[in-house]
């Protein structure tokens, strides 16, 4: 395949590239063996070759789901940086006042 520099131009332009001419050319020989060695998979006999996702089999490791009692209030404010009460304390978000009332 054939590949102009004027192709590479503008791929460089999209990709906001400043090359030289040295670059441009360098660029354009191995952009051209990339594009060959691609034409190149098109040969491939994949008839017998199951379509995938991964390239290697993967497999979901799921944890048993077991119900349990829930942790108690003092046992999740244990860690807690910063507590009023019985709830966790955390900076304002959205200031009340400037919250329009329908």
């Amino acid at each position: 395949m054939e590949l102009e520099v004027s192709t590479v131009k503008h791929i460089a332009h999209l990709s906001r590239l400043e090359l030289s001419d040295s670059e441009l050319e360098r660029f354009r020989g191995q952009l051209m063996d990339i594009l060959t060695f691609v034409e190149s998979l098109a040969d491939l006999d994949l008839e017998s070759v199951q379509p995938r996702v991964h390239a290697v089999e993967v497999t979901n490791q799921f944890r048993a789901d077991h119900p349990h009692e829930p942790l108690g209030t003092e046992e999740v404010l244990a860690g807690t940086a910063d507590r009023q009460g019985d709830t966790f304390r955390v900076p304002v978000v959205v200031d009340t006042e400037d919250v329009l009332e329908d």
